[in-house]
């Protein structure tokens, strides 16, 4: 008899680490998720701290890829781009 399809307890299976980064941050900061990463995506652009940059710009892009590529691309700060 073959396996059930969804069955996956002989495959590993890759999780996506930034997903679950931003699934963890929309937890903690709710509706305000993005622009809070697309804040900190500035502040390390800013700061010139690339890893962080691209940490939080990957974030923000799970979340609101609109944003994400706007931060990333017109080298706007946060604070310009975002709503309310």
């Amino acid at each position: 008899m073959a396996p059930a399809a969804n069955d996956n307890a002989d495959r590993n299976v890759a999780i996506d680490q930034s997903l679950r980064d931003a699934l963890l941050h929309f937890a903690e900061h709710g509706l305000d998720a993005a622009n809070d990463a697309a804040r900190k995506a500035s502040d390390a652009a800013g700061a010139g701290s690339d890893d962080e940059y691209r940490h939080w710009i990957g974030i923000c892009g799970k979340l609101d890829g609109r944003l994400a590529n706007q931060v990333a691309s017109r080298g706007k700060t946060a604070e310009d781009l975002l709503i309310g």
